[in-house]
């Protein structure tokens, strides 16, 4: 879904996908964060790993919060194609950087 938003310049096109992406992004958050969920059942709900914890969960509300904000910045007044290219790239980023740190802090714990 992130390649085929990178991919995509139309705002028709765009902006559902966006949506999306951002009801999926939320079920996904939840079922990492809540109690029972990935970080639990990899171990990492611990005072050990309060902080890369933190760093991670914050991140789920900073994409959150930029996802929407491109969202809205489409829906409202719909960008010039560049700068909307530059927004979902930054998303993309940020989804990808994220996934990485949560890839490293699950084999670090699971070996």
């Amino acid at each position: 879904m992130v390649s085929h938003a990178r991919e995509t310049t139309a705002s028709t096109e765009l902006l559902p996908m966006l949506k999306e992406l951002h009801a999926v992004l939320t079920q996904h958050f939840a079922k990492e964060t809540y109690p029972g969920g990935f970080y639990e059942a990899i171990g990492a709900c611990t005072a050990e790993y309060r902080d890369d914890l933190r760093v991670l969960v914050d991140e789920h509300f900073r994409i959150h919060a930029r996802l929407w904000s491109l969202i809205e910045s489409i829906r409202l007044a719909g960008g010039s194609a560049q700068d909307t290219s530059e927004a979902v790239a930054a998303v993309a980023d940020m989804l990808e950087a994220h996934e990485r740190k949560e890839h490293e802090l699950a084999v670090g714990l699971l070996g």
